[in-house]
């Protein structure tokens, strides 16, 4: 065995381990955590919501994006506008919820994306931004959950 042959075994090893174990343990939606303080369940809220909040574990190089989403039911409508944190972990976004039903309950969530989540969610707000209408979505590969305020309804102004 020669001592290129030996350099490039370790090179092998060295990469397997960071790319196969530590950067993809690194890089999990998992590891982010976030939280929406501005918002209370269960309550009447303007069709422009002011919303705030903390989130910590995002990694810029692992390709995590912050998303604010309502959910009704099982459907969810990315909100335009990606989340953008603070070096002291704090945001700041508004939502406008166009909808003219101020009986339905819905919930206003906040997710974080890897790469393939946030390009999914660009693309389906350019689509719907071209037809005028934006379907909600059943499931958004890619994406997690880090924090949700139910309840909320439409206050008529």
């Amino acid at each position: 065995m020669s001592i290129g042959t030996t350099i490039f075994e370790i090179f092998i090893t060295v990469f397997r381990l960071l790319f196969v174990s530590i950067i993809p343990k690194l890089c999990s939606l998992d590891r982010v955590k976030g939280s929406i303080s501005s918002l209370s369940p269960n309550r009447k809220v303007k069709k422009t919501i002011p919303c705030s909040g903390e989130a910590t574990g995002l990694r810029k190089i692992c390709g995590h994006h912050l998303w604010l989403l309502i959910e009704i039911y099982e459907l969810k409508w990315p909100k335009e506008g990606e989340v953008l944190v603070g070096k002291d972990n704090r945001w700041e976004a508004e939502v406008y919820q166009d909808s003219n039903n101020y009986e339905e309950r819905f919930s206003l969530s906040l997710f974080v994306a890897d790469s393939k989540g946030n390009k999914r969610i660009r693309e389906w707000l350019e689509a719907g931004n071209t037809i005028g209408n934006y379907t909600g979505l059943k499931g958004i590969p890619g994406v997690h959950r880090l924090a949700r305020i139910d309840g909320l309804r439409l206050k008529k102004v």
